[in-house]
């Protein structure tokens, strides 16, 4: 199910708004002309497309563990680590990393108090699958503003085949 966008020139400018299930998304973009813009965007596929903090911003820094193709057991049960870094405007309190995909690990993780400028360590539990194969489950964090910054994930490989670090 799509939802329709409007564009107007502005001032040598096309700006684009959407009234609908998201209460605004505003950009620009060099335009020229007095032509208006319709256009279809499929909100299932752009779900995190909600009211960020624009001091909200998150780099991914390192895996302290468990690289991407880990051989684990089935049923093993190990401790992720991540650093991330707080690139953003606002310190995060209450910050949460939310499972968006896979199917396994905790479905939220609490990230611990990280003020602007400061590498965070976000810990959590995992249990491998019991199904033998490659195994990914991808988090991106999430304030009072809604889902930002680009994913990260924990990668395993249980049972036989694979594991080093390549894909």
């Amino acid at each position: 199910m799509g939802a329709v966008i409007n564009g107007t020139s502005i001032g040598g400018y096309l700006v684009i708004f959407h009234r609908g299930p998201i209460l605004a998304v505003v950009a620009t973009a060099a335009f020229s002309g007095s032509e208006s813009l319709q256009a279809t965007m499929d909100l299932a596929q752009k779900q995190d497309l909600r009211l960020q903090s624009p001091g909200d911003c998150v780099r991914f820094v390192e895996d302290l563990n468990v690289p991407d193709g880990t051989q684990e057991a089935p049923g093993q049960t190990f401790d992720k680590v991540w650093r991330l870094h707080n690139c953003g405007a606002t310190t995060w309190t209450g910050y949460q990393a939310v499972r968006v995909d896979g199917n396994y690990g905790p479905e939220a993780i609490a990230v611990p108090t990280g003020a602007v400028d400061q590498d965070v360590d976000v810990r959590a539990p995992f249990t491998a699958p019991s199904s033998q194969g490659r195994h990914r489950a991808t988090y991106r964090l999430q304030g009072p503003g809604g889902m930002f910054g680009a994913p990260f994930w924990v990668e395993i490989v249980v049972g036989g085949g694979g594991g080093g670090n390549g894909p």
